[in-house]
């Protein structure tokens, strides 16, 4: 399943930089859902759990101020109880359109791969009164979504912008509704 991942992701880069194209690559910090992943058996859960990512993406210029921004990152591995890791890969494809020199406003849909791996054994959880202990499957396991993504781009100079982004995950389900963030600045070669 990695040889799969990785080749989809290397065929991705090669078709990409078949264009002549501007590259650019970000750095920055991820906020994943606030409000809603528990973090402790005590039901607290997330505020500003912040993971720094990495991403390489492309401008594509389609028509006068319109552009098309393809985007693959990582981000970063977090780890729970120091033994659950919890990482994620996204492809994102925007639709961008220059609203004044300096300033992109984008909007489009990705997709985020989340892989979680946990060691196997015992693990003692609070059930109410009392702490309960419970068999925890070790292994790997994947989940795949789908977002609503939408950001601006503000450029400092012809080498240098400023990012933020927002994703909206289960954006038909109220219930399952979530909101990640991203912020990050741009290196355009």
């Amino acid at each position: 399943m990695e040889k799969k991942l990785f080749s989809r992701i290397l065929y991705s880069v090669i078709l990409l930089a078949s264009f002549p194209v501007e590259a650019h690559f970000s750095l920055g910090a991820y906020l994943d859902s606030p409000g809603r992943i528990q973090v402790d058996d005590s039901g607290k859960t997330n505020k500003t759990d912040i993971t720094p990512f990495i991403a390489a993406n492309i401008y594509l210029h389609i028509y006068e101020s319109f552009w098309f921004q393809p985007e693959i990152g990582y981000i970063f591995s977090q780890t729970s109880e120091g033994e659950t890791k919890n990482r994620k890969f996204y492809n994102l494809y925007y639709a961008a359109y220059q609203v004044i020199e300096p300033l992109f406003l984008k909007l489009g849909f990705g997709f985020f791969i989340t892989e979680i791996e946990t060691p196997s054994g015992e693990v003692s959880l609070n059930n109410g009164d009392s702490y309960t202990t419970f068999y925890r499957p070790g292994g790997k396991s994947r989940s795949y979504n789908s977002t609503l993504s939408f950001g601006a781009e503000y450029f400092f100079s012809k080498h240098m912008s400023a990012r933020f982004d927002s994703h909206i995950f289960a954006i038909r389900n109220s219930d399952a509704r979530s909101l990640s963030f991203n912020l990050g600045a741009t290196y355009h070669f």
